[in-house]
Formats: C-alpha cells, sequence, structure tokens
C-alpha cells in the first residue's frame, strides 16, 4: 500500500444539530478523538491533519494525543473546499494519496472484540479505498 495523508474536517459550527456533534461523547471518547484515533491507528496512514477550530481541539486535548504519528491542527476557511485546502496546505511531506474525512461521521468498523478503526484496501486499479 502506497502513503497515504488523513485530513479529518472538522470546521463546522454543527448549527443544524443544535450542540457540537464533534464533542458529543461515544462510548466515553468524543466523537473528534475517535476519528483521529481511528485514523491514527490505521498502518497505512502516515500523516493526520485536522482542520478545525483551536477551542475544539484543545478540548479534546489533541495537541496531547499520544499517536506514533503526527497529527497537526489548522483553522478552517468559510467553505468545506476552504477547510479542505487549508488541510492540503498544512501536510508536512506529499502523500501519494489523501483521505479526507468529514469529521463528524465516524470512519470506522467494528471487529467482534469491540475494537474501532479504519480500514484500508487496494482496489483492482491500485488505488486505495477504505472499507468498512
Amino acid at each position: 500500500m502506497k502513503c497515504c495523508a488523513a485530513i479529518i474536517v472538522a470546521a463546522g459550527s454543527s448549527r443544524r444539530a443544535g450542540f457540537d456533534k464533534l464533542l458529543a461523547p461515544l462510548h466515553g471518547v468524543r466523537v473528534l478523538e475517535r476519528s483521529i484515533r481511528a485514523f491514527a491507528n490505521c498502518r497505512e496512514i502516515t500523516e493526520i491533519v485536522v482542520v478545525c477550530p483551536e477551542e475544539r481541539f484543545h478540548a479534546i486535548n489533541g495537541a496531547n494525543l499520544e499517536t506514533e504519528i503526527p497529527v497537526t491542527r489548522v483553522d478552517g476557511g468559510a467553505e468545506r473546499h476552504e477547510s479542505v485546502q487549508n488541510g492540503l496546505a498544512a501536510l508536512l511531506y506529499t502523500p501519494e494519496f489523501v483521505a479526507v474525512h468529514d469529521g463528524a461521521n465516524l470512519p470506522l468498523h467494528s471487529n467482534r472484540q469491540g475494537i474501532w478503526g479504519v480500514r484500508f484496501r487496494t482496489s483492482r486499479n491500485g488505488y486505495p479505498e477504505a472499507c468498512g
């Protein structure tokens, strides 16, 4: 599998939900932290950029998440595509592939042991694709 970076776009205001979905707990862990950890535990991911307000990142103690790979926070833009662009600009290197993930949706599967994570496989054309 080729190297892949992850950009977690979590810059929205959650106005429609009426509460901050990204800080909502899911089995005792906030949604945003769960997404970061899921990507951090994926062997194909070599870097994570979290696009979100500084206050949201601090709320999950993002600077102190113990991961084996770099996790960088960057501010979002006025529109989603600008947030993705900010995430791309914050990458520490140029990976072959970038997984762009909506932080409010969990990129996860669970196995019989209750472990949550992200899995990738190589598609028929040789590109990585996320799979449940």
